[in-house]
């Protein structure tokens, strides 16, 4: 599996709203593996919103 084939092409745009998409699903993505793990939930959301955000970073082309 491919780094590319986790965020569609079209969500890893400019647009704000493409942004807070991702980073949404990022904290959703967090919070439901925290509660899996018995962790607090807000570290959980805070990681899995900035690892959605390096992902869109490292897939931006420049």
């Amino acid at each position: 599996m491919k780094l590319t084939d986790l965020v569609p092409a079209k969500l890893a745009g400019n647009s704000m709203e493409n942004k807070i998409a991702l980073v949404s699903a990022g904290a959703a993505a967090g919070i439901a593996v925290s509660r899996a793990t018995n962790n607090n939930q807000k570290t959980g959301a805070i990681i899995g919103a900035g690892l959605c955000l390096l992902a869109v970073a490292l897939l931006k082309k420049k």
